[in-house]
């Protein structure tokens, strides 16, 4: 995303601190994160899968403009994060 552009403005400006703080992994070891993608990549792939399939959906209802679509998978959202908080 670093040199992607959104209507002629980069990516990146859309992002903010957040974007900051869930790209954190990219500015760390490259050798710990190979080790750690290799020892458990068939795990990773599998959330990889999941998290596309929910970005996927996500991508639909904002085309579709399916706002209690958008409402459920905030609310899915939500229940997780309060699981790891």
């Amino acid at each position: 995303l670093a040199d992607e552009r959104v209507g002629g403005r980069l990516a990146l400006e859309f992002g903010a601190t957040g974007l900051r703080d869930t790209t954190r992994l990219a500015a760390s070891s490259w050798d710990m994160w190979r080790d750690i993608l290799i020892t458990n990549r068939d795990a990773i792939a599998a959330a990889l899968h999941l998290f596309g399939s929910a970005i996927e959906e996500f991508q639909l209802a904002i085309e579709a403009g399916d706002v209690a679509a958008m409402e459920r998978i905030f609310e899915r959202g939500r229940r997780m994060r309060g699981k790891i908080s």
